[in-house]
């Protein structure tokens, strides 16, 4: 046995399966910062987290952004944002991932 080697598929703890999705319930967009506006820096930033069973985002990062301070904007969004949980088959609240883009684009 190898200490810290990932679990195998037989050990692994099965997720419970999604019966209905998260649903965003309020939700404030990100803060365009007015020096990257003015500049002209644009993009796309993605936010990977996971909506908790209490409908509160966790464990927020980002997969891919042009500029820290469009991460910052977007993580920073992110804490005021909540969600309808996720539910399992039973009707049981259930933690699951997320992936979002948020597009930034000079006018």
């Amino acid at each position: 046995m190898v200490i810290g080697a990932p679990p195998t598929a037989a050990t692994r703890p099965q997720a419970p399966a999604i019966e209905k999705d998260a649903v965003i319930r309020q939700r404030r967009l990100p803060d365009y910062p007015t020096a990257l506006a003015n500049e002209g820096v644009e993009g796309q930033v993605i936010a990977v987290f996971y909506v908790g069973e209490t409908g509160v985002p966790e464990d927020v990062r980002i997969e891919r952004s042009p500029h820290p301070l469009l991460s910052k904007a977007v993580t920073d969004a992110l804490k005021g944002w909540r969600f309808d949980p996720a539910r399992s088959a039973d009707g049981r609240a259930v933690r699951t991932r997320m992936r979002l883009p948020f597009r930034f684009q000079a006018e």
